[in-house]
C-alpha cells in the first residue's frame, strides 16, 4: 500500500433481515473472520450498537474498492445496508471544506 486513505464503513441491519433465520451472532461471528490483509485493509477501530443493529468500523486502506470487495467477500451487504466514506485528518478538513464555506473568517 502506498497512500493510505481513512475510510468509515457504517452497517446498518435492514429490517427484512432481521427475520431471516442466520441470527446476528453469527454474521458477528462473520465480521469477526475478515482476513483484511488479503485485501489490502487495516482495520483501525470500531464501535458497535447492538440495541441499535448498527456497526461502525474505521480502517485504513488504498480506496474504497478495497473496502468494498472485502466486504462483499463475507456478504456484509446481504444483511447490511453499507455506507462508506472517506474520513479526512482535521487540518485537512478545516483548510479544504470548512474555509471555503466561510468566507472572510479566519
Amino acid at each position: 500500500m502506498n497512500l493510505l486513505l481513512s475510510i468509515l464503513i457504517f452497517l446498518c441491519l435492514t429490517v427484512p433481515s432481521v427475520a431471516k433465520a442466520e441470527g446476528d451472532q453469527q454474521k458477528n461471528v462473520n465480521l469477526a473472520g475478515l482476513t483484511p490483509d488479503d485485501y489490502d485493509v487495516k482495520i483501525v477501530g470500531g464501535w458497535a450498537f447492538p440495541i441499535g443493529h448498527k456497526l461502525w468500523y474505521v480502517v485504513e486502506a488504498s480506496g474504497s474498492h478495497a473496502v468494498a470487495e472485502l466486504l462483499f467477500a463475507v456478504r456484509v451487504h446481504s444483511w447490511n445496508t453499507v455506507d462508506i466514506h472517506p474520513v479526512l485528518p482535521h487540518d485537512t478538513f478545516a483548510e479544504d471544506v470548512l474555509k471555503p464555506l466561510t468566507p472572510g473568517v479566519d
